[in-house]
């Protein structure tokens, strides 16, 4: 029987660090003046400094240069200068993104596995939790009869909790590997369960090893539908995209024959990736498969404005894709399809070298164009740029027109092993990207140095006419620490989210454990 105890239900605690800037600053200010918020601006323009949370800074009505406000959300004093609120702390603190960081606590497990933003500016996190989780202070049990329960929670901008469900639960294995909106607020998830797993009144029966589950729920978290798919293999859903029309696509991996509606997928040994289509009442429509003798995989699914898919991840060997084959040059190579809303094959690239490399993100602007995130080994030849490692695994960020046409790629990364596991576009040519380092790594200028296993890397560049880093982000202890999601809402603050163990800093949050992985949410803001 699991043990109930809970030790420090604290969420959080601050570190104090001011600037010797900023002390100077604030003593001259006369903090016994008032202070007023016109429509033209604050006033008056000197003396005392009014504290407001992020939001409310931004929502000041037409600010004038040299207004100045302390944010009390990412504990930064801002000034008002070039029509933006800047940061005003030492140059360091200017040229990195200011951050505060929650967690899922769960004195046995908790991971948070993905990440969406509303139109609102709310946030929503989806995993797992193996005990009792805190979500501030609602807690939440696991099912009684479960080891794994998933859940959903959507907090607001400042990271309040608004509502947390219970999403799913199992006797053994269940994982939300990927969630989406869409345009409605309807929330969709999806991932891997290997023994039966129960979705409100809804349970699907295991066929074997793991099968994948997708799941819908409306915009407050109330259950609508659940369907799986797999047979008696290894089956995993990966990732999931929602078009414009309500169309849901989903892709991943399957081992053995696996069966999707009324459709059964033969495999060509090994893994073999698939991409399904549903409608948003969850009925099946169609199914693509691709794949040789190795592991071939699918990790990441996008659709664009058209209705187009893109599909990538990694293929091992020979793997055909409808009519279509590619060859590794060794060891994994990455491969990029492209599928009609109905199904067909457009095209299919492999890119790559001697070792192993891995395509685990996908993402597409309004133009179109196609941005993938990975990993490589020694030199590969990715977006037709011989990319080549310092050490270990590098990371590398590739751009292709909407016809798949190779349009840039560069690396990043030290002598150790480096990971990157999601990216985003933000605005004027951004690019953010979220994985993780072992040791020490070198991201554009900024050295970092891990503490432990694997620490929590999150970067930005811009890109227009060329690449420009911007800044790198490191956080984590002397344990395993992940970044595994990455996103953004429409005012451009950053969430990324993944699992950590022990004590961890984001900022002036400091996030601990007992003795097991907890999940994190961090916001960064520029």
């Amino acid at each position: 029987m699991k043990s109930h105890y809970f030790a420090r239900p604290v969420i959080r605690y601050t570190i104090r660090t001011v600037s010797v800037f900023v002390l100077l600053a604030i003593s001259s200010m006369a903090f016994a003046q008032s202070v007023t918020i016109l429509p033209n601006g604050i006033t008056p323009s000197q003396g005392g400094v009014p504290r407001l949370s992020y939001e409310a800074i931004m929502a000041i009505p037409s600010p004038q240069k040299g207004d100045m406000a302390y944010d009390l959300t990412f504990n930064t004093l801002r000034l008002y200068k070039k029509n933006q609120w800047v940061k005003v702390l030492t140059g360091a603190d200017i040229t990195n993104p200011s951050m505060i960081a929650w967690q899922v606590r769960d004195y046995f497990a908790s991971s948070v596995n993905a990440v969406a933003t509303d139109t609102a500016g709310n946030v929503y996190i989806a995993g797992f939790f193996n005990g009792p989780a805190y979500f501030e202070n609602t807690v939440m049990s696991a099912a009684e009869g479960s080891a794994w329960s998933l859940f959903i929670a959507k907090y607001n901008s400042t990271g309040n909790l608004i509502w947390v469900q219970r999403a799913g639960h199992s006797p053994g294995v269940i994982q939300i590997n990927e969630m989406v909106l869409d345009a409605a607020g309807n929330i969709y998830v999806a991932g891997l369960f290997n023994q039966n797993a129960t979705f409100d009144a809804t349970t699907l029966t295991n066929a074997g090893m793991t099968d994948i589950f997708l799941a819908k729920y409306n915009s407050t978290g109330n259950f609508q539908w659940v369907r799986k798919a797999g047979g008696p293999g290894e089956d995993e859903a990966n990732d999931l995209t929602v078009a414009d029309n309500g169309d849901i696509y989903i892709c991943g991996s399957y081992k053995n024959n696996a069966v999707f509606g009324l459709t059964t997928l033969p495999s060509a040994g090994g893994q073999d990736m698939f991409v399904a289509s549903y409608n948003n009442d969850g009925f099946f429509q169609w199914v693509q498969k691709g794949g040789g003798s190795g592991s071939d995989i699918a990790r990441s699914i996008v659709v664009n404005s058209d209705g187009d898919v893109t599909v990538a991840g990694n293929f091992q060997g020979s793997a055909t894709f409808s009519t279509k084959s590619l060859t590794s040059a060794g060891g994994y190579d990455i491969f990029m399809l492209r599928y009609s809303s109905a199904g067909a094959l457009a095209w299919a690239k492999g890119m790559g070298g001697t070792g192993n490399d891995y395509g685990n993100d996908l993402c597409t602007n309004t133009a179109k164009e196609l941005y993938i995130v990975g990993e490589f080994e020694g030199t590969a030849n990715i977006a037709n740029e011989s990319l080549t490692s310092k050490g270990g695994s590098d990371i590398y960020v590739a751009r292709f027109s909407n016809l798949g046409n190779s349009q840039w790629a560069f690396r990043d990364g030290g002598v150790n092993n480096d990971f990157v596991k999601s990216v985003f576009l933000g605005n004027m040519g951004s690019i953010y990207i979220a994985g993780s380092f072992v040791e020490s790594t070198l991201i554009g200028d900024t050295e970092l140095t891990g503490k432990g296993d694997q620490d929590i890397l999150v970067a930005k560049y811009e890109y227009i006419y060329e690449k420009k880093f911007k800044w790198a982000q490191s956080m984590g202890n002397t344990e395993l620490d992940r970044a595994l999601k990455l996103t953004a809402d429409s005012k451009m603050n950053v969430y990324s989210v993944g699992t950590f163990l022990k004590e961890v800093v984001f900022g002036e949050d400091v996030l601990s454990t007992n003795f097991s992985n907890n999940g994190f949410v961090v916001r960064l803001r520029d």
